[in-house]
């Protein structure tokens, strides 16, 4: 029986990085094209899924037993792995919301700055929790082969949510509070770390080389963990490449760039900030920021709502970002941060 440890779970977040190399690339979409395929033993049906197991067996492939058999009691000493799983995922969920409850009302007895910098951060936190449960939620809901081929979407998701968590508590870590975050957050925090132990467990035999139910591959080098001009090639889309070979960036296929960034005044705006909050509302399609040549410092955060932002420079120590704020909880203190849309 394979084992999964707290590294490995956070290891297991796919999708959720940004990253910065020879042009300055921030895709906010954030449409990451992961494929699973399937073993070659279980293309024809979903794996062990709906294989029938036990209380006994299926908590003992994770960390925190108690509160594994605690949680899925309900269902019975005998099920499919499948009803076991998804009432891991909803017992989180609702764990996770006595959590957010506990805050607001236990919040309004902090007084100390650093302690209500921290516990917005949670706030924050555990919202995109929430909504990394639900996207769980619709994958497990949907056809079993395609809940079975997205499994990595999920695991992702599931390790974003226990890495939030942390997050939140390590913030209060900061300010030497002596605000209990660890109790608020310890069964919700075993939770879900006992539901991606369950997937993990019934999906550790996924194999890309299963072809019948993914689509057509690409070359070895653009797929398959290699680099694509420095970036992740499964993270470049094709449009995407489009604009990283086009050295000119001011014009392609007839699209000239939303909004352009200058510190000379030679574009709209002088500020990578005003430019992403020119984002229109309902913005369908791609939104593209051009930034010129020069140092911004400044901490760049991209809402949610902001779902199809590709930003970009003039390239490798031509256009930086540098920003970095010294107060502040390390949540608030990233250079650029995205809050991811499902």
């Amino acid at each position: 029986m394979a084992r999964y440890d707290q590294e490995d779970r956070e290891d297991d977040i796919l999708g959720n990085m940004i990253v910065l190399g020879v042009s300055l690339v921030v895709i906010a979409a954030v449409v990451i094209g992961v494929v699973a395929g399937i073993d070659n033993s279980t293309i024809a049906g979903v794996g062990t899924w709906n294989n029938n197991t036990t209380l006994d067996a299926i908590c003992a492939q994770t960390d925190y037993k108690e509160s594994c058999i605690s949680s899925l009691k309900p269902i019975g000493n005998k099920s499919e792995v499948i009803v076991y799983f998804k009432a891991a995922v909803n017992a989180t969920v609702s764990e996770m919301a006595l959590a957010m409850e506990k805050l607001k009302v236990e919040g309004g007895t902090l007084s100390d700055e650093g302690e209500l910098m921290a516990l917005q951060d949670c706030m924050e936190l555990l919202d995109l929790c929430t909504k990394e449960l639900e996207s769980v939620n619709m994958l497990v809901n949907s056809t079993p082969k395609l809940f079975y081929n997205d499994s990595v979407d999920a695991r992702s998701s599931l390790s974003a949510v226990i890495t939030y968590q942390r997050t939140c508590r390590e913030g209060f870590k900061e300010f030497e509070s002596t605000y209990n975050m660890d109790g608020v957050l310890q069964r919700s925090s075993e939770l879900s770390s006992n539901a991606l132990a369950i997937i993990y467990e019934h999906s550790e035999n996924d194999d890309k080389e299963a072809e019948s139910l993914v689509p057509p591959r690409r070359s070895t080098n653009e797929l398959q963990g290699g680099l694509y001009d420095g970036y992740p090639a499964q993270m470049i889309l094709a449009g995407d490449r489009k604009l990283l070979q086009y050295h000119s960036f001011r014009k392609l296929d007839g699209q000239a760039p939303n909004a352009v960034v200058a510190q000379d005044g030679s574009g709209q705006y002088t500020t990578i900030f005003a430019a992403i909050h020119s984002y229109p509302n309902g913005h369908k399609g791609r939104y593209l920021i051009y930034v010129k040549y020069g140092v911004y410092y400044e901490n760049v955060i991209i809402a949610k709502n902001m779902t199809d932002i590709f930003m970009y420079g003039d390239g490798l120590n031509k256009t930086i970002i540098a920003g970095h704020f010294m107060d502040g909880t390390a949540y608030r203190r990233a250079t650029l941060c995205e809050f991811l849309s499902h």
